[in-house]
């Protein structure tokens, strides 16, 4: 394996347990290494797509500033490398924690029904039982039902978490908006799940503001991955 390939598959951390040990053992060993593999790193770290300006002037500071007899390979061949791999949308190097559909992803569950028992002859039993079934789509429907009878703010929270479920963000997002003000039970519930789709939608601003409004109505919902959410939002 290329020098320049084994370092970019090292901090993608796309190599074996094995492989991964050799290369942190040869960082011990061998500076000048160790100094492309770090030097890498900071370039990685560096990028965002929609700044490439930005790197392309970090780029060539490092440059100025690096003598060629320590430079283990050009740094222009590591940004050439960086440049075909976005733009052909495979940049697997630069994967990481604060990816917001990884985080979406890695805290979002379904919220169970712990409104109404689903039990024979109450109204609405039909919605929830859809809902708990995990037939979103019909539970939408049955939920739609229910709120032309009844404008009521726990029912609206259960729509959103339909819509959220089918995939239908926006939708969801507008719904709980609209109970964040009302007396529903679900309120601390509301700002988690409108983080978590704010997540999904990629907007980490209004994630945060959503994850902010959830510690002040009860810091205690979720504290753990509220407070990790914030942290790699931060």
């Amino acid at each position: 394996m290329e020098q320049e390939q084994l370092i970019q598959h090292y901090v993608a951390q796309k190599l074996s347990k094995i492989e991964m040990e050799e290369v942190a053992h040869k960082m011990k060993v061998d500076a000048t290494f160790k100094a492309a593999v770090d030097e890498y790193k900071l370039i990685a770290s560096s990028i965002k797509i929609s700044e490439k300006d930005k790197l392309k002037k970090r780029l060539q500071a490092i440059e100025n500033e690096r003598t060629p007899k320590k430079n283990p390979f050009k740094i222009w061949q590591i940004a050439a490398t960086i440049a075909v791999l976005i733009g052909i949308g495979s940049f697997y190097v630069f994967q990481n924690s604060n990816n917001a559909q990884s985080l979406y992803a890695s805290n979002f569950e379904p919220y169970p029904n712990t409104l109404q028992p689903v039990v024979r002859d109450i109204p609405g039993n039909l919605a929830f039982m859809e809902y708990e079934n995990g037939n979103y789509e019909k539970a939408i429907s049955e939920f739609q039902k229910m709120l032309e009878l009844q404008d009521n703010p726990d029912i609206k929270f259960y729509l959103a978490m339909s819509h959220l479920n089918t995939g239908a963000t926006d939708k969801a997002l507008i719904i709980l908006k609209s109970i964040e003000d009302t007396n529903t039970r679900y309120l601390p519930q509301t700002h988690w799940y409108s983080a978590l789709a704010h997540l999904k939608s990629e907007d980490k601003k209004s994630a945060l503001q959503s994850l902010k409004k959830l510690k002040t109505v009860d810091a205690m919902y979720k504290k753990d991955k509220r407070t990790s959410l914030e942290n790699q939002l931060n």
